[in-house]
């Protein structure tokens, strides 16, 4: 009986080693096509985003995380609802003419604190419900311009870059589908709104945007279950 007890012992000892739950922490990578939008019924070709992210489990079902994005905003709205800083803009540098259309591209580096809260969760896979807000740092802005009929003389568009901070001006939210392919490794896909909480850029809009990241998340395996006491 002795031995019977020891080698019960060894087994389940063998076992604990072989176990490996994960450590708190993550890192990832995601990536989207994002449409971009002055307001919620008119959008332009996609734009696309791409960043990391770093991960950690506060509890069984809840996490944070930060990290960087960089996206390429693409979108179209009407004249009348950019409203230059220079009040008198319109009047100086396109004969006090409103264009009909203006098409914009900008370059806007994102830094996201993420609250994600695990509805349910699988053995294997997990849906989540997430919410956020992010600082945008703008690095480049084009503008061009489309008028309803000719206006020679006028400007055609306005572009700049210079660096714009917008600090904690962006709410997110989201929800995703996460599945692992091995103990550490999972991909998912997220659809997410993002909302300007003020108005930012040079025309002083209300920003959109909406797309579906793809995501990759590595989880850490933790030092004692490498072998490392």
């Amino acid at each position: 009986h002795t031995q019977d007890s020891l080698r019960t012992e060894a087994v389940v000892s063998d076992k604990t080693q072989k176990t490996k739950p994960s450590s708190r922490w993550s890192v990832g990578v995601v990536f989207a096509p994002e449409f971009s939008t002055t307001s919620l019924s008119r959008y332009s070709k996609p734009g696309e985003s791409i960043g990391l992210r770093i991960g950690y489990q506060i509890s069984n079902r809840l996490n944070i995380s930060t990290g960087a994005i960089r996206s390429m905003k693409k979108y179209i709205g009407t004249g009348d609802e950019y409203q230059p800083r220079n009040p008198a803009y319109w009047q100086i540098r396109t004969n006090g003419v409103v264009p009909e259309e203006i098409d914009s591209k900008c370059l806007v580096y994102e830094f996201p604190l993420t609250v994600q809260f695990d509805i349910i969760q699988g053995e294997k896979s997990r849906l989540f419900a997430s919410t956020a807000v992010s600082s945008y740092i703008m690095k480049s802005q084009v503008y061009e311009y489309t008028f309803s009929d000719p206006n020679p003389g006028a400007d055609m568009g306005w572009r700049s870059q210079r660096s714009e901070s917008y600090w904690f001006s962006v709410g997110m939210i989201s929800a995703g589908y996460e599945r692992y392919i091995h103990r550490s490794l999972a991909i998912g896909i997220e659809p997410y709104l993002k909302v300007s909480l003020s108005e930012i850029g040079w025309p002083n809009v209300k920003l959109f945007s909406t797309g579906a990241y793809v995501t990759l998340r590595y989880k850490f395996m933790s030092k004692k279950n490498n072998g490392i006491d």
